[in-house]
């Protein structure tokens, strides 16, 4: 192990080699070899110093991954034979690609089919409340339950329009249905990121990807709503647009593209009724209410021609031939379920497990093929040309995305396709969030002219309000576009989303309580108390609005003035028959003398500055903290640990500037048996009692070394006392003011494994370069680098206190 003295050294210092009960403490030059002849184990090596500097790298999660070479043979030195079996294994591998990419968007259609089937009847009955459908917060909440169960945003806004233009709802009230229906449609590449939950780092590069969409719609709805409700600017807006336009309805009609080549596969399994489905979402339309969602008559492939008859289409089975005029006559449908007594719910949950299963198949294979295929040049081909700017004006490199991403989602007329394709590509690192959020957000713009389309196709006094809501879906995604993309620093989808990841990353089981919290619970919930009445609603929120409130300002607030504000809470429990009696006296003093107590500096207290540095680490690991001096040895070996960034939750033995052995036996016999505790007082280590001696007693001098050592991991802290000061201003202490380098991970091995970790991380052909990575993320240090430090980011206060 080597120790490199930083810049800041003064030339010498003192280190101290603690075995299990003896310290030696022994001064140094800079530049010299010292060797610890008492090995802090039996069989341990000693300890090595010496001077020097080292770069050590540094890897990031979200950085564009440099796929591995499949170290084949160069295609120069390939035979005839090599260069025919590679062309042939590469269009191979093109043409299993394409295949697997139609199954999974065919999945993707019965996906939604299953949805219907299953939740169709339950969303025609939310949009006939058309009472509750007054409140917006409502109207948002069931406008991601009904896109959630149709698995279709573009279903939920055809269906809002059409209520619209049959006057069941008022453009008011459809634009925060509207909004919801944005929400809803996210959920399916959510859902598809988790198959690729077997890999830690794609995952959460899948799942941020999944869910970057999430949060740009959320902000904008949370932003956009309130505007909307006090200031009505989405209809004012596009009332003002449709009175300049023509009041002649326009043609319009379905778009099909994609659809085209995957309709003929999905309708051999089930084929729906829209206008069952329609009818059920009207309130004065009984017509379906006993019908099947699954369609019974289909077009007839042939016309039959009649001759000079009147004929009731209804009743007729058999005419005569006559005249040249014809009719078309529907035959029965033929796909799979037709025909069969199984219910809707029933069969919508075949196709639903059905589809999963062929969709999370697809997505493996496709992973694995894309694995095959994005290698050596041709991945670098492809990750320069999907990430690249355009020269000289790279901020307009995003907005083609956009537009991109827009094209893209009205081609295939569905913005959950387009995007559940992305979220593999950037799971395996093809793609950057950076270059997936401006792709995402067209798809938001494209996703909107299915209702466009819808609105153009009706005739009459509805054409106006039917095109005024499907404009208003247009606009309210250009507003969040424009609030959360032009400005960089407005992008605060991305960073969410990372942070999604990150969690994601390390506790997996966190993605299915996100979609089910997120799509379900929360709109089920509000819809629920809606039913019981506005007031139930209020409560509910209020008290949501509290929780969060004060969990936001506990997590925001100052760690030392939470705990200070502990403390006077807890003295007035104590001096006071009324206010805080309820507070647990005795258990809170107990941890008042425990923890670190971070509080406004007392009259007449000096600071006192110490540079706390971490023996056997390069770079060197060092914080200067300033400490009050009544704080007591227990509370200053407690923070000094803490300032490092651990959580000082192992025993620790204190070695003082006049040799003094000090343990904090508190914290430590919680790690021994009575029978050691009996062995380690008989041999008097502890010479003084930690908690009852302050830091004024014990450094009356400036300029003294000390040392803590950590039992867990034999990790040294060199202590030096650098000034004694008064207060200045009000401010809370201990308080880390500089510092450099970050803090080892917990449970990396001490120095030594230290070392070995790093030039793991650092080396991608490290043999253990992966699991280290794991490790990293497994202890919460997904973005682990040895050089980054951040004096904000260091709390000093115990995590296992009850006022931290």
């Amino acid at each position: 192990m080597t120790k490199r003295p930083s810049k800041e050294d003064n030339g010498e210092f003192r280190i101290v080699f603690v075995n299990d009960d003896e310290a030696r403490i022994g001064d140094f030059k800079k530049g010299s070899v010292v060797q610890d002849t008492q090995a802090h184990e039996p069989n341990a090596n000693p300890l090595i110093f010496e001077v020097g500097n080292e770069e050590e790298g540094d890897e990031d999660p979200w950085a564009i991954q440099e796929l591995a070479d499949d170290g084949g043979t160069p295609w120069s030195e390939m035979t005839t034979k090599e260069k025919a079996l590679s062309v042939a294994l590469g269009f191979f591998k093109v043409i299993a690609l394409l295949t697997l990419l139609y199954f999974f968007v065919c999945s993707l259609d019965l996906l939604s089919l299953g949805f219907r089937l299953v939740g169709g009847r339950t969303t025609g009955e939310i949009f006939r409340q058309s009472d509750i459908l007054q409140n917006p917060v409502v109207g948002v909440m069931i406008g991601i339950l009904t896109t959630v169960l149709v698995q279709s945003s573009s279903t939920s806004t055809s269906i809002i329009v059409s209520m619209v233009s049959a006057g069941f709802l008022t453009v008011e009230i459809a634009i925060p249905i509207v909004m919801g229906a944005n929400i809803g449609t996210s959920v399916t590449n959510t859902i598809v990121s988790l198959t690729q939950a077997g890999d830690r780092n794609q995952f959460r590069r899948a799942f941020a990807g999944a869910t970057v969409h999430d949060m740009f719609n959320w902000l904008t709805v949370i932003t956009l709503l309130i505007i909307e409700v006090t200031t009505h600017y989405l209809y004012h807006l596009t009332s003002a647009v449709m009175s300049g336009m023509s009041q002649n309805s326009t043609s319009g009609g379905e778009v099909e593209i994609l659809t085209v080549i995957t309709k003929p596969l999905v309708n051999l399994i089930v084929q729906l009724d829209k206008k069952v489905l329609e009818c059920w979402a009207k309130p004065d339309c009984t017509k379906f209410d006993n019908s099947s969602l699954m369609k019974d008559l289909c077009p007839a492939k042939k016309s039959i021609f009649m001759y000079g008859v009147n004929v009731n289409f209804e009743e007729v089975q058999s005419v005569d031939v006559r005249s040249d005029s014809a009719i078309f006559a529907d035959d029965a449908c033929k796909y799979l379920f037709h025909g069969t007594s199984m219910s809707d719910a029933a069969a919508g949950a075949i196709v639903l497990v059905g589809s999963l299963v062929v969709l999370c198949t697809c997505l493996i294979l496709i992973v694995k093929v894309l694995n095959s295929v994005l290698k050596g040049q041709i991945a670098t081909v492809i990750r320069k040309t999907l990430n690249a700017d355009i020269p000289y004006v790279p901020w307009i490199t995003g907005y083609i995305a956009l537009i991109v991403g827009a094209v893209m989602t009205f081609l295939v007329q569905s913005s959950s396709v387009f995007t559940s394709a992305l979220t593999p590509l950037v799971g395996v690192g093809v793609i950057s969030i950076e270059r997936v959020y401006p792709l995402t957000l067209g798809s938001n713009i494209g996703t909107t002219t299915t209702a466009l389309i819808a609105a153009l196709a009706t005739e009459g006094d509805s054409f106006n309000d039917s095109l005024q809501i499907a404009l208003c879906h247009l606009f309210f995604n250009v507003s969040g576009i424009l609030l959360f993309y032009p400005i960089p620093f407005m992008r605060f989808p991305i960073s969410l989303a990372k942070s999604l990841g990150d969690i994601t990353s390390r506790y997996r089981w966190f993605a299915i309580i996100y979609m089910v919290l997120m799509f379900l619970v929360l709109p089920v919930v509000v819809m629920g108390l809606s039913f019981a009445g506005s007031v139930y609603v209020i409560v509910f929120a209020s008290v949501v609005f509290y929780t969060k409130s004060l969990v936001t300002s506990v997590v925001m607030t100052d760690t030392a003035e939470y705990v200070w504000i502990c403390q006077r809470m807890a003295r007035s429990s104590r001096s006071s028959d009324s206010g805080w009696m309820w507070l647990p006296k005795e258990e809170w003093e107990r941890r008042m003398r425990e923890q670190i107590s971070p509080r406004p500096l007392e009259k007449g207290v000096k600071l006192y500055q110490f540079k706390i540095r971490l023996a056997d680490t390069d770079p060197e690991v060092w914080r200067r903290v300033d400490i009050p001096g009544d704080f007591t040895i227990d509370q200053f070996g407690r923070t000094v640990v803490r300032s490092i960034g651990w959580i000082p939750d192992y025993p620790f033995t204190f070695f003082g500037p006049n040799r003094e052995i000090i343990k904090n036996l508190s914290r430590s016999e919680e790690f021994y048996t009575d029978e050691d505790k009996k062995k380690r007082r008989s041999k008097r280590l502890q010479k003084k009692d930690s908690t009852k001696i302050t830091v004024s007693e014990l450094y009356s001098m400036k300029k003294k070394m000390s040392v803590i050592h950590m039992g867990n991991e034999c990790w040294i802290h060199v202590i030096e006392l650098e000034e004694i000061k008064d207060n200045v201003g009000r401010k809370w202490y201990p308080k880390c003011i500089a510092g450099a380098n970050a803090c080892p991970p917990d449970e990396c091995g001490g120095s030594d494994g230290y070392e070995y970790l790093k030039a793991a991380i650092s080396d991608p052909k490290h043999k253990e370069h992966d699991s280290m990575k794991d490790f990293l993320v497994y202890q919460g240090y997904p973005k682990f680098n040895p050089k980054k430090f951040k004096v904000s980011d260091i709390v000093i206060g115990d995590s296992d206190s009850e006022c931290d």
